[in-house]
């Protein structure tokens, strides 16, 4: 059970590899290619954890059009 160790932070940052251009989720993606944390989709996450909460009704998107892409310049509301 040593995976479930540290922050959600830490947790979080095990699953991402950094590359030139986008930080892309190595975790599990679900059938349409987004990254799933827990009870989120990883790129939500990252939003949230960076910028509080997503206003309802809003989505978040990816600028380059990477769905497991969680690198938080390449998403906007």
């Amino acid at each position: 059970m040593g995976y479930l160790r540290g922050s959600p932070q830490v947790r979080f940052s095990r699953h991402v590899d950094k590359t030139a251009e986008c930080w892309v989720w190595t975790g599990y993606r679900n059938v349409w290619g987004y990254g799933v944390f827990g009870p989120m989709l990883a790129h939500r996450w990252a939003w949230t954890d960076a910028n509080g909460p997503i206003p309802d009704g809003l989505c978040v998107l990816h600028h380059c059009d990477n769905p497991p892409c969680v690198r938080l310049d390449h998403l906007y509301i």
